[in-house]
């Protein structure tokens, strides 16, 4: 086996399954876009329990060719930054889960932009990065948690404490991995947070590091 089979098969493929399927619990939703979406694991749980349509965007070849065979034609191989590129627009439900990390800084602002056109006005985007150095080397573009919220701050996307809550408390009893529940965030537009403060919300979100 390569280290890409190694690595997503024997070690996340099958909680990330779980983890889609607690997605789908928690959002219901129906168009699913995933950003860094790897061999498709989470887009798999997320299809098994009723989403549709599902799209997932990823630079490396290996990960569409090591995908299972019933996601795999929804691994889009491709530079999200090229002129060419599409996104799927008016997405229920938008994933960007430690990815952003590996990106070049410069390209910070472009994804978020990205995500947040991506995502319908009623929809919610779960982000998920590392916020304090460590000793990956391929993580090249860490930042604390208030940059990432100030740019989908522009976007009008918040963070939304009680969905967060939520998926929080799904994900935990799942089991996922340590780094997905230290470092996720759920966001969705100013609007749904109610009665919540701009400032209330995003001061919660930074305190939940």
């Amino acid at each position: 086996m390569t280290d890409f089979d190694i690595l997503h098969y024997n070690n996340v493929h099958e909680v990330s399954i779980q983890m889609g399927h607690a997605l789908y619990d928690v959002f219901e939703p129906t168009t699913v876009e995933d950003y860094g979406c790897g061999i498709g694991s989470m887009l798999l749980g997320l299809k098994k329990s009723g989403a549709g349509p599902v799209f997932g965007h990823e630079l490396v070849k290996e990960a569409k060719e090591n995908a299972p065979a019933d996601i795999r034609g929804r691994v889009n191989i491709c530079n999200i930054f090229a002129p060419q590129f599409k996104t799927v627009p008016g997405s229920d439900l938008t994933l960007c889960l430690e990815m952003v990390e590996r990106l070049p800084p410069e390209r910070s602002d472009d994804i978020i932009k990205i995500l947040c056109q991506s995502t319908s006005y009623a929809g919610f985007i779960v982000f998920s990065t590392p916020t304090m150095p460590d000793n990956n080397p391929s993580h090249i573009n860490i930042q604390p948690i208030g940059k990432w919220l100030i740019r989908f701050y522009e976007y009008d996307f918040l963070p939304d404490i009680d969905v967060y809550d939520k998926l929080l408390a799904a994900w935990t009893e799942i089991g996922a991995p340590a780094n997905y529940l230290k470092n996720m965030r759920v966001l969705s537009r100013g609007a749904r947070l109610g009665k919540a403060s701009d400032a209330k919300g995003i001061a919660s979100s930074i305190v939940r590091r």
